[in-house]
């Protein structure tokens, strides 16, 4: 389905390097979270009142945060869109590492209040009344939460978004929430065992876990996190099969947020050779990368050896 929706809504939606098309599947993963996240809360903190469950009522709460998630997805979509300025030179991509960011944040609240709630649920000792309706009610949830993972792992797959893998995450851990309180209702009703409050402080801290997961690969970004092995290994040979380049090293490249990697490399180059014919060589080595990895390179010229070297080595040029 989301194929389908991506055809009906993003504009050349099957150019996946392009970072505005990648923007626009953020847009509409947030726009069917809200979507979804709104009618999950609403199911779900109506369920929980009529049966005095705090663990689907705090379930229903997350179900709340997923849906600023949703919200800051698409903000952080429009926000990383805007072109560079004078004081942003390599422009806004960034934002979606502290959308993230601000998830994993939101996540953390989450955990925490729903671990405050089921410690007054154990000190209380309150049970729940049990009805087959909500168990109905509970497990359409689990259906719509899974769904929600599936789409937003579809798209990660596509345009390898760490915000939209954070949401995926987040997504599959409501749907085995969910799933677990669909159990321990179920114990209480048969069984007669209060496990409400002990299952609502074990999800908190599923919950938090999940959080600290999604901050610290956010984290890993800002900081400057290593570029992929298979994107360097792009680089690699097309650098290598470069007219007159022998080797090269200084390979520097910087991350600025989708479709905005900047970086620089050394290249050796014969020393006798005219300055037009070894510059017009560089020049498409760097007009190939780009369009082959969105990376923009800038290749400086160390002349290291003679051409007649790499003859002797190679038999030919």
């Amino acid at each position: 389905m989301i194929d389908w929706l991506a055809r009906k809504t993003i504009k050349n939606y099957k150019d996946l390097e392009n970072a505005e098309v990648q923007r626009k599947y953020i847009g509409l993963s947030g726009k069917l979270g809200i979507i979804c996240n709104l009618f999950l809360c609403n199911l779900k903190i109506t369920t929980g009142l009529a049966i005095s469950s705090v663990a689907i009522i705090s379930d229903g709460v997350n179900n709340l945060t997923d849906m600023l998630s949703s919200g800051i997805a698409m903000i952080s979509s429009k926000l990383s869109s805007v072109p560079a300025d004078e004081e942003h030179p390599y422009g806004h991509g960034r934002y979606e590492y502290i959308a993230s960011l601000i998830v994993s944040f939101i996540i953390f609240y989450a955990a925490l209040e729903l671990g405050k709630k089921a410690i007054g649920k154990i000190i209380a000792k309150e049970s729940i009344v049990i009805s087959g309706f909500a168990v109905i009610l509970l497990f359409i949830s689990v259906v719509v939460k899974f769904w929600m993972y599936s789409y937003n792992h579809k798209i990660d797959r596509k345009i390898d978004s760490i915000l939209i893998r954070g949401i995926a995450r987040d997504s599959v851990n409501d749907a085995l929430i969910t799933s677990g309180i669909i159990v321990s209702l179920l114990i209480e009703r048969f069984l007669k065992i209060p496990v409400d409050g002990y299952l609502s402080l074990f999800l908190s801290v599923l919950i938090a876990y999940n959080g600290y997961s999604l901050m610290k690969d956010t984290v890993d970004y800002l900081l400057g996190k290593q570029i992929s092995q298979e994107l360097l290994n792009q680089i690699d040979k097309i650098i290598k099969k470069g007219k007159y380049i022998r080797g090269y090293h200084d390979l520097q490249l910087h991350d600025y947020g989708r479709g905005k990697i900047i970086g620089s490399v050394h290249v050796e180059i014969p020393k006798n050779i005219m300055a037009e014919n070894i510059h017009e060589s560089i020049d498409e080595v760097e007009q190939e990368i780009l369009k082959k990895t969105s990376v923009c390179i800038s290749i400086h010229m160390d002349p290291t050896y003679l051409i007649e070297d790499m003859k002797n080595e190679n038999g030919v040029l």
